[in-house]
């Protein structure tokens, strides 16, 4: 019964200590700051004071912040009790910022309640018109023909009331491109729709879209356009190149035609070569069955026939081959070699 007295009073020795005991606490004036608006490409300053309010040492030990663009450096690392510091803060807009934006300045310090003490950076960075999102780019990624994928982009200028933008430049053989004006809460804001257009061509895709606007600090600005149009059906290779051939030896080649989903399928109906010595050899299914192979040989032509030497030896050939696809009812490869004339 005693052993169990003394541990009670031990603890509550304890609890009494620790209620005592002297620790430092980090009190930010203000709490926030907010630099109000800035055009891009300035530099704005401000002062924090960072504050002990507790009883013991506080060790402001970093500063960090969020981005590059921030930079802040207190005047002391260690305080007494009731002793400040000022923190010298400077944001560099020169970087894609656009309109309201937040950064934060996080203090790290020996405060046991609060070791990394965050404090928000407002500030408005004034750009004739914001693009959300703002990188001014659109990937529609892999796209297949029947496939209607739309991207948005939204606008809202800073010094117009009333936005007017027109698509003045642009692929339309490979592109659609609605605006629209109904977008948002007021007409200082528009909306741009991309989309691809029926049975694009085969490819990948890099391009600049052009508008035009109302605005005069930015009377046109562009919106680059990139993806890949992937073929339901394609046949690989597409092109084959023999380089130089001896005399008398035999060219061969298989071609496989096959979709680019595993859930369809395309057989060859036929095929031809218009190469003058070459033929179809054969054609089969893959080993899949979900596509065809086709497979052509020939001899070079002599250096002596009239068509070897009007071509210079550059011989070219293709091969035509048939399906039972409807929406790929022919495909198409090259096939060359050269002759050394």
């Amino acid at each position: 019964m005693k052993f169990v007295n003394a541990l009670v009073v031990v603890a509550m020795v304890l609890i009494a200590f620790s209620a005592a005991a002297e620790n430092p606490m980090i009190v930010s004036m203000p709490s926030a700051i907010d630099l109000g608006t800035m055009e891009l490409k300035q530099i704005k300053k401000d002062v924090l004071i960072l504050r002990n309010a507790g009883d013991a040492e506080l060790i402001i030990k970093e500063i960090k912040t969020t981005c590059g663009c921030t930079a802040a450096e207190p005047e002391k690392n260690i305080l007494a009790p009731g002793e400040a510091t000022q923190v010298n803060i400077a944001f560099n807009s020169d970087g894609k910022f656009q309109g309201e934006t937040t950064k934060f300045i996080k203090v790290i310090s020996n405060d046991p309640i609060n070791p990394v003490l965050d404090i928000p950076l407002h500030v408005t960075i004034h750009v004739p018109i914001i693009i959300t999102p703002g990188h001014r780019s659109v990937g529609f990624g892999a796209v297949t023909p029947g496939e209607k994928p739309v991207t948005r982009i939204n606008l809202h200028s800073m010094d117009v009331a009333d936005l007017d933008v027109t698509a003045s430049e642009y692929d339309r053989d490979l592109f659609e491109i609605t605006i629209n004006e109904d977008y948002g809460s007021s007409d200082a804001e528009v909306e741009l729709l991309f989309g691809i257009v029926d049975n694009p061509p085969v490819g990948s895709f890099r391009k600049i879209a052009r508008f035009a606007t109302n605005v005069p600090d930015e009377p046109t600005f562009d919106i680059e356009l990139s993806g890949d149009v992937i073929d339901l059906i394609s046949i690989k290779p597409d092109r084959v190149n023999f380089r130089y051939i001896q005399k008398n030896k035999l060219m061969q080649k298989t071609f496989i035609i096959e979709p680019s989903s595993k859930e369809l399928s395309v057989k060859v109906t036929s095929a031809e070569i218009d190469l003058k010595g070459f033929e179809v050899t054969k054609i089969e299914p893959t080993p899949g069955g979900n596509g065809s192979m086709v497979t052509v040989q020939g001899y070079p032509m002599k250096t002596s026939d009239p068509l070897a030497i009007e071509a210079d030896g550059r011989m070219s050939g293709t091969l035509r081959v048939k399906t039972d696809c409807d929406s790929r009812p022919e495909l198409e490869a090259t096939i060359m070699y050269l002759l050394k004339i």
